[in-house]
């Protein structure tokens, strides 16, 4: 995932909470498939300009304003939990064990 790609997925999800939308619920207005959305926000798959102009119609923003970074801050942290919240509690526990293993699996060697 490059920053870029993570930083227009989270101005997605910001922007589509800030007006009370579901993923399905955007995806339905951008005449897209919600799954894609959610692709998007969690910065897996990159919108090409043609989905990124629907998206932004469907939010009703400006480009100018769907583009002004200067209130979005993402760090490693920030990534990490959009990328954890977008998880299953099935999926955080399979984490948590592999997490656990490596831990004493460093603290053996």
């Amino acid at each position: 995932m490059n920053e870029l790609t993570i930083k227009v997925g989270t101005r997605i999800r910001t922007l589509r909470k800030e007006r009370g939308y579901t993923q399905e619920q955007l995806a339905f207005e951008a005449n897209m498939h919600p799954a894609q959305i959610g692709h998007i926000e969690r910065g897996v798959q990159s919108p090409t300009i043609d989905t990124l102009e629907k998206i932004i119609k469907a939010l009703n923003v400006s480009i100018q304003e769907f583009f002004n970074f200067d209130n979005v801050s993402l760090n490693n942290e920030n990534a990490l939990n959009l990328f954890l919240n977008t998880l299953s509690n099935e999926e955080l526990n399979d984490i948590s064990t592999i997490l656990i293993i490596l831990k004493k699996w460093k603290y053996n060697n």
